[in-house]
């Protein structure tokens, strides 16, 4: 039996919009975090997996940061 490897399944991560509500953002980045302790992917495709699903403002932001 070949062992389990956490990069050989795909999960989807929800978009995150221009809500402006801290607890909302903070409740949908530790569900991304849960996510990325089971993948082994490099830091930086980590962060452009992220910035892909950030929408409308929170895309603004984030093009601006």
């Amino acid at each position: 039996m070949q062992p389990a490897n956490s990069n050989n399944f795909r999960v989807k991560i929800s978009e995150f919009e221009d809500k402006l509500d801290t607890d909302e953002f903070l409740e949908w980045l530790h569900m991304v975090e849960h996510i990325f302790d089971y993948k082994e992917d490099p830091y930086d495709k980590k962060v452009k997996a992220v910035a892909l699903k950030l929408k409308r403002y929170a895309s603004l932001w984030w093009t601006n940061l």
